[in-house]
């Protein structure tokens, strides 16, 4: 089971280079294995720096972590309530 789920993790990480891969196969244009294997780098390494980043501030915050998060929900309800109104109006006002 968890080799399935790592299977469709690694598929739906890699189906955006491959789609952007085959549309730069249409363009002409020079460079396009190195513009390919640059986007192939970085979607094998963003994972990685994710999950070390994830690892690291585990242990910093893993006490505390249902605190913060909570804190965190409490403070973006508090924004979307209280001021996310003012962007809409300015946002109105100006297409006018």
């Amino acid at each position: 089971m968890d080799a399935l789920k790592m299977i469709v993790f690694i598929l739906s990480l890699g189906m955006d280079t491959l789609l952007m891969s085959i549309s730069l196969g249409f363009v002409q244009t020079k460079g396009k294995t190195k513009i390919a294997f640059t986007f192939a780098c970085a979607e094998a390494l963003m994972p990685l720096v994710g999950l070390f980043i994830g690892k690291s501030a585990g242990h910093i915050i893993g006490d505390w972590a249902s605190l913060i998060g909570g804190i965190a929900l409490l403070a973006v309800a508090i924004w979307l309530l209280f001021f996310e109104d003012e962007d809409e109006e300015e946002g109105s006002l100006q297409e006018i």
